[in-house]
């Protein structure tokens, strides 16, 4: 049985991304603005209101680690299915959809978990914080470039071959 445009791998890790950015700019931006706005050009109300004003950034802080991290994780696992693709494998059967969906999901939580820490008691877990972010795009650019290394290899050969 074909597969639709739509049931593709690529185009089910495409429909993710798309969904990332429509909740960034349906949640995450306009906290973020209100926040700024509000606290920003009346900082009486961030001296008056402290727990609405903490509350509101921590909202706005944790919401764009969590979307922005799906997002680069989102990219990687692109990345390593055009690799998979060109290599005549693929990613995503539905078992291991459901379990990359579901990592996909939960990876970026204790990231926005420590955001929130750092947000609500600054200085507090800042190391742990830092440390998760770094490990976490560090693989996710690692893994990024293997995928598309070896993309580049796969065409090359290709090309020789004909």
């Amino acid at each position: 049985m074909e597969k639709t445009l739509s049931q593709t791998p690529f185009h089910i890790l495409l429909s993710g991304l798309l969904f990332t950015d429509l909740c960034t700019g349906l949640i995450v931006q306009p906290v973020n603005v209100a926040t700024i706005l509000l606290y920003t050009v009346n900082e009486k109300q961030a001296i008056n209101r402290p727990l609405l004003n903490v509350t509101f950034k921590t909202i706005a802080d944790a919401s764009t680690t969590y979307f922005m991290a799906i997002a680069l994780l989102l990219l990687t696992f692109m990345s390593v299915e055009r690799w998979l693709h060109m290599s005549r494998r693929s990613l995503i059967a539905p078992r291991r959809g459901c379990a990359i969906a579901l990592m996909v999901v939960l990876i970026p939580v204790p990231m926005a978990v420590f955001r929130s820490l750092q947000t609500i008691n600054p200085g507090s877990i800042g190391s742990a914080y830092n440390a998760t972010v770094i490990a976490l795009i560090l693989i996710c650019f690692l893994t990024t470039f293997i995928a598309y290394f070896n993309v580049i290899r796969i065409i090359r050969s290709h090309q020789l071959d004909v």
